[in-house]
């Protein structure tokens, strides 16, 4: 729970592209290594294809 608050926190504070892909990569990682649950990562996704869409920008639409 503490990896997945980290996250949300780094995701809400997306500002430029570079911390999109930041967190992206990061949030990856951390579900690979089984430190958040697939729940967790899917609200985390849908939180970053909503920021991605807020701000413009073009990369992440795969995402």
């Amino acid at each position: 729970m503490k990896a997945y608050n980290a996250f949300r926190t780094q995701v809400e504070n997306i500002k430029t592209e570079k911390d999109l892909k930041d967190a992206h990569i990061s949030i990856c990682r951390a579900y690979s290594a089984y430190r958040i649950s697939y729940e967790q990562f899917m609200e985390l996704r849908k939180m970053m294809i909503s920021k991605r869409a807020e701000k413009g920008f073009s990369w992440g639409k795969g995402i």
